[in-house]
């Protein structure tokens, strides 16, 4: 290869790299990345706007897909969603199908409030008649108190406990890591944009500083 071609290719990749360099910059500024207040807002809209989400139940993998197409349109980009997605309960999911008919929804509103309470019917329905009991649960009058006991009492996890010896129920005293509720939710959301909030406010101090 000549001088000259050599030059040419070197003088063609520093333009490439200035050009990367300027585009991913306007990239950088381009991009919006909501405050705490603002994407708390923006949720808590959505799903009041939602006649098929439950108030206090829980969410959806079609109403987190909707709502991240709703950040796109406008311009907040979550880092790694596909991540958030996968945590999700799918709208098909026997837990969804269940708690999202006319009496499922009014036994959501009695077990929200109780922590863990989806991971245990989630956990619950993983072992050998497991969606027999959940069903029988939402349709009996005070079926909400067996979830209420388990996430509440001492007794209640004393038999969690024994649950870990059944088939499926190794970890049944552990949360699952999935995102069920709207709550969640917005804390994960939050602790991404958190990232991009430092992130963004370290650029702007360097480049403060640069002007100097």
């Amino acid at each position: 290869m000549s001088r000259w071609n050599t030059s040419c290719c070197l003088a063609l990749g520093v333009l490439a790299l200035l050009l990367a360099g300027e585009s991913a910059a306007r990239a950088a500024k381009k991009e919006k990345i909501p405050s705490r207040e603002e994407l708390k807002k923006a949720v808590d809209l959505f799903f009041a706007r939602r006649a098929d989400y439950e108030p206090q139940g829980m969410i959806l993998r079609s109403h987190v897909e909707e709502l991240l197409e709703d950040f796109r349109r406008r311009g907040w980009k979550v880092p790694y969603a596909r991540t958030i997605l996968i945590r999700t309960v799918q709208d098909d999911e026997y837990l969804a199908e269940k708690l999202y008919t006319a009496r499922g929804r009014k036994f959501m509103r009695r077990v929200a409030k109780y922590e863990h309470a989806f991971d245990i019917m989630d956990r619950l329905i993983k072992i050998p008649d497991g969606k027999k009991i959940l069903s029988r649960l939402i349709n009996e009058p005070g079926g909400s108190k067996l979830i209420k006991y388990m996430a509440t009492d001492k007794g209640g996890k004393n038999l969690q406990k024994m649950l870990t010896r059944v088939p499926g129920g190794k970890n049944f005293m552990e949360p699952t890591g999935r995102i069920y509720t709207k709550e969640q939710l917005l804390e994960e959301l939050d602790k991404r944009f958190e990232k991009k909030r430092r992130a963004a406010k370290s650029r702007k101090m360097k480049n403060r500083f640069s002007r100097r």
